[in-house]
This record gives structure tokens, sequence and C-alpha cells, in this order.
């Protein structure tokens, strides 16, 4: 029995018959021949009046290595595999989402193989805190200092030219005479402005 759609419920099914025996209780699911079953299914005169079941991205050459197909079941359609007994589906042929939009509660164990690569994130794993401290941190290396002739107070500047952060100067090395204007031997601790 080939893959079937029920298109009221969005239930699309998938039966162990059609799989490839593994020996045992294992059994090998082509994702990329039940794509194309789908594709099948969509063209029928009954399947054309409904949404799209998935989207497909085809297998892509990059510099050298060879990308694997991609997959993926829109919503609001789901999969069920029958019959719901106790065996294992194997999934070979494109990296797909079946495991997230799949039925059964109980019966067959789904194994999905998708293989994984380079993962885009947002984020640069750092807390917070952190990014801010760290952004201070090339605001010290990199933004301009200034010194103040009338206050004696080092600077760091923000990007926009505002004093981000001060410090005391003094004309020793032992900070015991303030800056006057004679040259910096030495500055106190930066704290915020």
């Amino acid at each position: 029995m080939a893959t079937t759609i029920d298109w009221g419920t969005k239930v699309i099914t998938v039966y162990q018959a059609d799989m490839t025996p593994l020996g045992g209780p294992l059994y090998e699911f082509d994702v990329e021949a039940f794509r194309l079953e789908l594709k099948d299914l969509e063209d029928s005169e009954e399947g054309i009046v409904h949404p799209d079941t998935h989207v497909h991205s085809t297998e892509t050459l990059l510099g050298g290595v060879l990308y694997v197909r991609k997959i993926e079941i829109l919503s609001p359609y789901t999969v069920t595999i029958s019959p719901a007994s106790a065996y294992q589906v194997s999934c070979t042929g494109a990296n797909h989402n079946i495991q997230d939009v799949y039925n059964n509660l109980t019966g067959p164990t789904f194994l999905p193989n998708n293989s994984v690569g380079l993962v885009k994130t947002d984020t640069s794993g750092l807390t917070d805190g952190e990014a801010a401290d760290l952004a201070l941190l090339r605001k010290f290396h990199t933004n301009d200092y200034g010194t103040d002739p009338d206050t004696g107070m080092i600077y760091i500047l923000d990007d926009d030219g505002s004093p981000l952060m001060e410090s005391p100067a003094f004309e020793d090395y032992a900070q015991l005479q303030a800056f006057r204007g004679q040259g910096v031997m030495r500055r106190g601790k930066f704290v915020a402005s």
C-alpha cells in the first residue's frame, strides 16, 4: 500500500509494507521516495486543490562537498506510520523534519538520521553582562582618550565623543602630585563617567 493523505485531517500515512526490511525489527524508510510520492498525491485530481505538503531543497555541491537534500513537511500536515507496532524505522535519502510532525505516540521507534553540518546561530553564547563587558573592553582599547587640564581627569571617550570613563591623572608615579598640566606619569583606576 502506497503513502496516503487524508486531505480533511491533513494526516499523511506511511505504511511499513512500503519500507525495506533490514532484518529483525529494523526497516529503512527512503525519505526521497516518500517526497516523490507526496508530489504525485499533490498533483492528483483530489490533491491539486490542497496546500503543498512539503518544501524541498535538492542536493547541492558547494566547495567540492555534496550536501544532502532537505525536505520539510509543512503545517498543518502530520505523519503517521502504520501499523503502530514495535519496530524501528531508519530514515535515509534526505534531511527532514518528520520527527517534528510525527503522530505515533506508541509503536514504531523513529530514527531520523539527519546529518549535522555548520549551524548558524544568532547569539554569541555570551550573557548580556559578558557582552556589555566585551563592548566596554573594545572601547577601552580602541576609542580616543583625552585629558581635561582644568579637572586633571583623563577620559575615555565613547563612540559619540562623550566621556565614557574617567580617571584622575597624576604628575608623579607615587600619585602625590595631581595633574597641573606638567605631564602625566600615572593615572588612577577608570570609573564610569
